[in-house]
């Protein structure tokens, strides 16, 4: 995983240094900052198969991206986000309240043509996402309980039941 991102973070370094060779009045390369709020939900099925019943929660994301022309009305638009994603689970007198953090990288080809006075704009793309911290909140009645979440390759059975990921999933 680590070299996968190292390749997709060096070539996202080498295209931008390519780009300062573009001259004329075609499109220029633009840089735009990003953020706003999530409404993330963990869903999936349990160890014993049952469909998780998760809540959203409020999260946030904040990043910057690369608009690069490739050809008339087409661009390349990489970038890097931090996003926090999590989820609300309630057992009896239990609430659990997962929070996770990612550091993103979207790769999308965009279409943004004239229409009107203003454009369309149409994108899409795969992202590679690496998450790089999580926080676990369980609340008792009063007592309130926070630990951190371990991303482990592989979950066993013996592992906290509250705080173990799989690195490609989610246990709960």
């Amino acid at each position: 995983m680590k070299k996968t991102l190292f390749t997709i973070v060096a070539l996202y370094l080498t295209t931008i240094s390519i780009l300062q060779a573009q001259n004329g009045d075609q499109p220029k390369t633009s840089f735009a900052i990003l953020g706003g709020i999530n409404f993330q939900n963990l869903n999936g099925k349990d160890f014993k198969g049952d469909k998780l019943d998760n809540d959203m929660v409020v999260g946030y994301h904040v990043g910057l991206n690369v608009q690069i022309p490739l050809v008339p009305e087409f661009y390349f638009q990489p970038g890097l986000i931090f996003n926090t994603k999590g989820s609300k689970h309630k057992s009896g007198f239990t609430t659990s309240t997962y929070r996770i953090s990612y550091l993103e990288i979207p790769l999308n080809f965009v279409y943004k043509g004239q229409l009107g006075n203003g454009f369309i704009f149409l994108g899409l793309g795969p992202y590679v996402g690496y998450a790089i911290q999580g926080k676990v909140k369980n609340v008792t009645n009063s007592v309130e309980v926070k630990d951190d979440i371990e991303f482990t390759n592989e979950v066993n059975t013996s592992d906290s039941y509250s705080k173990s990921f799989k690195k490609n999933g989610c246990r709960r």
